[in-house]
């Protein structure tokens, strides 16, 4: 494991903090850059995830760009713009699960 002293290396002259409190905010931060970077990868596989299902991303972009049509190029026709449907069949079931987690009772308790 990395010694969080040596994650705190940029300056921090400005800070107004002295003393004992400004070695024990510069741990904290060099922790919390340890804790970070160790879900930095899964962070990401879930924003790609997200894309997928909210943002319409499920087309490879290499393919959505040949579909947005060409210019009339040597004397050949335009070629229009294909559709790029999506029938998103993933938000049902990860909608279903978030409405599991929503109403899950934890507590053991009831909603009354």
């Amino acid at each position: 494991m990395a010694d969080p002293d040596e994650l705190t290396a940029h300056d921090r002259s400005t800070s107004p903090l002295t003393g004992d409190l400004k070695k024990t905010h510069d741990r904290a931060l060099g922790w919390f850059s340890i804790s970070a970077s160790h879900f930095d990868k899964q962070r990401k596989r879930e924003m790609v995830a997200l894309k997928f299902i909210d943002f319409n991303e499920q087309w490879d972009p290499a393919v959505k760009a040949q579909r947005q049509g060409q210019q009339a190029v040597g004397g050949l026709p335009p070629t229009p713009p294909k559709p790029t449907i999506t029938v998103n069949q993933l938000r049902g079931p990860a909608q279903q699960i978030a409405n599991v987690r929503y109403c899950a009772q934890l507590g053991g308790g009831s909603l009354r």
